[in-house]
């Protein structure tokens, strides 16, 4: 076992009982509690991908589908480069919130930017990510739906414990290899929720959207692990066993 493996030990273990019901659950009150930081930060993203957009629209004179469509190989793959530079660390500091809201940390929506100094990192991850989906797909599809499914955590696992782009791919397949049955049925889950999506002219996304986040923020929190912000109970039990000891004293 390599050090990476060792550190991922628990995680690796595949001893975690994944209830997909109880997840929803959880995530669905730690939607109601971080509701108004989540939507601002999704709106960021939002806004930012409109935004870029428009620029793309602008350099490229971009008018119509056909437009695009017409676009060279190489054009194309460089607005593709030019997205995923810009909002994977967007993408991945709300990655990050869900987990913290998982651990029982505060968010906030200014949180959606503090990867920015990672941006090259979780480009380059994602990138690779998409590229080994792409080629996935292309071969037999179920080798990239497989893929798609067992990536979920590489993001996470270059912010929250700084892994290299290659390390994180390779550990989130590794971690979540066990659990790819659960994955896509979640997936499937959230492709029904953005039916009622579409039912409500994006009305629903509101709700779906930071549901989404925290979902896989709890699935990450419960598999890999990380430093919980302790509950305002056991905040109280250390205060008093301080109180004891300098009583004793």
């Amino acid at each position: 076992m390599n050090k990476h493996d060792s550190q991922f030990e628990k995680a690796l273990s595949g001893r975690y009982q994944l209830s997909i019901k109880n997840v929803f659950e959880r995530a669905n009150d730690l939607t109601k509690k971080n509701f108004t930081s989540m939507v601002q930060a999704i709106f960021v993203l939002f806004f930012a991908l409109t935004v870029l957009g428009m620029l793309i629209v602008e350099v490229y004179g971009i008018q119509t589908i056909e437009d695009f469509n017409s676009l060279e190989q190489s054009e194309s793959s460089i607005i593709n480069i030019i997205f995923t530079l810009a909002l994977a660390p967007l993408i991945a500091g709300i990655i990050m919130m869900g987990i913290k809201n998982a651990r029982g940390q505060k968010t906030t929506a200014g949180n959606v930017f503090s990867l920015l100094s990672l941006s090259l990192l979780l480009a380059l991850g994602s990138l690779v990510t998409s590229i080994l989906i792409t080629l996935g797909i292309a071969l037999f599809i179920l080798p990239g739906l497989y893929l798609y499914l067992t990536t979920k955590f590489t993001l996470p696992l270059i912010a929250d414990r700084g892994l290299s782009p290659i390390s994180a791919i390779i550990m989130s397949i590794k971690i979540l290899h066990k659990y790819v049955f659960h994955i896509l049925l979640i997936t499937l889950v959230f492709a029904l929720l953005m039916m009622l999506v579409i039912m409500t002219l994006g009305l629903a996304f509101v709700w779906v959207g930071p549901l989404y986040f925290n979902v896989f923020g709890i699935l990450y929190q419960d598999i890999v692990g990380g430093e919980e912000q302790p509950t305002q109970l056991e905040e109280d039990k250390q205060t008093q066993n301080i109180r004891e000891t300098h009583f004793d004293a």
